[in-house]
């Protein structure tokens, strides 16, 4: 996976912090201008163990919802992907 260094917030925004029962993940006109038809911006979300817990794809929507009402309380990463390569990345804590 490449990692590309950019600012967080010039991607996307991430609402609530900590979550509950869901978190809306706002991608940025920047986020979606890097996206293509063969490479759409996906969401995806880790758990402290680095495995995926949870993936949404953008088809041009610019506000995507993870359910997180059946993760366990802990810390979580958000990785901002087009492709193989990672956009941004943010730490999220959920709390149930």
């Amino acid at each position: 996976m490449t990692y590309l260094l950019h600012s967080f917030c010039q991607f996307t925004y991430v609402y609530p912090s900590p979550a509950r029962d869901a978190v809306e993940v706002h991608l940025s006109e920047a986020s979606l201008a890097a996206a293509s038809p063969a490479e759409p911006v996906m969401v995806r979300l880790f758990d402290a163990q680095g495995q995926p817990r949870a993936e949404q794809r953008s088809h041009g929507e610019r506000v995507l919802r993870l359910k997180t009402d059946k993760l366990p309380t802990g810390l979580y990463f958000i990785h901002i992907l087009r492709g193989q390569k990672v956009l941004s990345r943010q730490q999220l804590r959920i709390e149930q």
